[in-house]
């Protein structure tokens, strides 16, 4: 059930029908609700999620210190969300089992 907490054109959180309304970083929005998706698993999709889960791994143990060394370079999103994305461009070396973070 979705409510409106402020008036008819205000701040809107749950779901009505395809619709969802939500909040982040104090910002109402709505959107539609995510289609299933079928998931092939094609291998780069594969090689993708094990850079993803490599990245994750390593920025979710320094986190704190993620905040504060990426904060100037996050613009439109998070020093999480920038930290990760540099690393899954410039920084994960290797295929499949061997995946891993090149520190230079």
């Amino acid at each position: 059930m979705g409510k409106i907490k402020q008036g008819l054109l205000g701040g809107v959180s749950g779901k009505v029908g395809p619709v969802v309304g939500s909040t982040w970083k104090s910002i109402n929005y709505i959107r539609i609700q995510a289609a299933k998706v079928s998931n092939p698993r094609t291998e780069k999709q594969q090689s993708q999620r094990g850079k993803f889960t490599v990245a994750f791994g390593f920025l979710k143990s320094i986190t704190p210190f993620v905040r504060i060394g990426y904060q100037t370079c996050a613009q439109g999103k998070t020093p999480f969300n920038a930290a990760m994305s540099y690393i899954l461009k410039k920084a994960i070396t290797g295929d499949g089992a061997e995946m891993a973070i090149d520190f230079n």
